[in-house]
């Protein structure tokens, strides 16, 4: 169904250096965001995502400590779905 906004577990997960997420942004979307927040729920990083159609996001986790963090994708403002991930050592 191409009208449904649609985030994937990250690939690996838990991961050791890097991971990917997909996602699918419909066309009626024009801009939606991926913040990943630590386990106090601080945003750590966001990604504004600006084109519609599937996409993927590879993230890189060196300045990441070992833990789990979590990741939503935002779309007008409203928190359409999260996921959680594992760094590893």
């Amino acid at each position: 169904n191409n009208d449904v906004i649609i985030l994937d577990q990250n690939n690996p997960n838990p991961f050791k250096e890097t991971t990917t997420i997909s996602y699918f942004i419909p066309k009626y979307i024009s801009f939606a965001q991926i913040i990943f927040t630590d386990n106090t729920g601080k945003i750590i990083h966001t990604v504004d995502i600006t084109q519609s159609g599937a996409g993927q996001l590879n993230v890189k986790a060196e300045k990441l400590s070992s833990g789990i963090y979590s990741y939503s994708i935002i779309v007008d403002g409203k928190t359409i779905d999260s996921k959680k991930m594992i760094k590893t050592k």
